[in-house]
């Protein structure tokens, strides 16, 4: 038995910390994330506001929520969450205008209220995802790869990592659940391959078919 059995492939230490930080990431993200979606939820359960609404609607000039939201609040005992400012109504439109800021973390939502178009909200965080992923895949294993939205470019690559030189690697990627949206890739070991593209939002799914028990192949999105 060698040394080199015995050793971890940096490579391998490298991407599993990359994937820890990806994930840490991912979890801030969504808890902000989260949070503004709670706040908007609270908003729009909260009867007593929606009714200082309705208020506005009936009559925007004479509303003493239109006035000052926020010290109507105060007064008349509607709870905001924490956070939440809304601004004085803009009545100098023909369509009063009522804005409330949601601030979460480094996220700023606006949740408005026109007397024409009703209620919408501006601002919101994009919704999580992780777009690059890296894993090993032994002879017959096969992995979904997430890819980017309609529209943004995403970049596969496919390398042979397995210790069984001079052989060649197969992979086969489909994308989606489309069975004639598939390419068949050969390539010497040790060389990578990498394909950018839209893919559409899709997952793709990139099988290991080389039959050699040393033959994994890395594969990696971003």
């Amino acid at each position: 038995m060698t040394r080199d059995l015995l050793r971890v492939p940096e490579e391998d230490v490298l991407a599993h910390e990359r994937r820890v930080d990806e994930l840490r990431e991912a979890m801030r993200l969504a808890e902000e994330e989260i949070a503004v979606h709670e706040v908007l939820l609270d908003l729009a359960r909260n009867d007593r506001l929606i009714a200082a609404v309705g208020e506005l609607y009936d009559d925007p000039s004479g509303s003493r929520f239109g006035r000052d939201p926020s010290k109507y609040c105060a007064e008349e005992g509607i709870s905001l969450p924490e956070g939440v400012e809304i601004n004085a109504v803009d009545t100098t439109d023909s369509s009063p205008r009522m804005i409330a800021v949601v601030r979460r973390g480094a996220s700023e939502v606006q949740a408005m209220w026109d007397r024409e178009t009703g209620f919408s909200t501006r601002g919101l965080p994009n919704r999580v995802a992780i777009f690059a992923e890296e894993a090993i895949l032994d002879p017959g294993q096969s992995r979904q790869f997430p890819t980017k939205a309609a529209g943004k470019q995403t970049k596969l690559c496919v390398r042979s990592s397995g210790t069984d030189s001079g052989r060649e690697l197969t992979v086969l990627i489909t994308a989606g659940l489309a069975e004639d949206d598939e390419w068949l890739y050969t390539l010497p070991n040790g060389d990578e391959n990498c394909i950018s593209r839209d893919w559409g939002g899709v997952f793709l799914t990139v099988r290991n078919l080389r039959g050699s028990p040393q033959g994994q192949v890395r594969v990696r999105t971003s």
